[in-house]
């Protein structure tokens, strides 16, 4: 799920053209972290995985709803 997870990352702050500061602040990881992460020089917890996870889809949830 790791690097699945981190591809959908990528497009979600591509497409979204949401900056990295605004991303971080709303799934309270540090953007130090998260660049890390992207990068393959850490990894992050279960927890944190879920928080992005649920961030991205109710954000995508929304737009999608807002489309209707």
């Amino acid at each position: 799920m790791n690097e699945m997870l981190k591809n959908k990352v990528r497009k979600f702050l591509e497409y979204s053209e949401m900056n990295k500061t605004k991303f971080c602040k709303r799934t309270d990881i540090s953007a130090t972290t998260l660049n890390s992460w992207l990068r393959g020089e850490r990894d992050i917890s279960v927890r944190a995985e879920n928080r992005i996870a649920e961030f991205m889809a109710l954000y995508v949830s929304r737009l999608v709803d807002l489309s209707r």
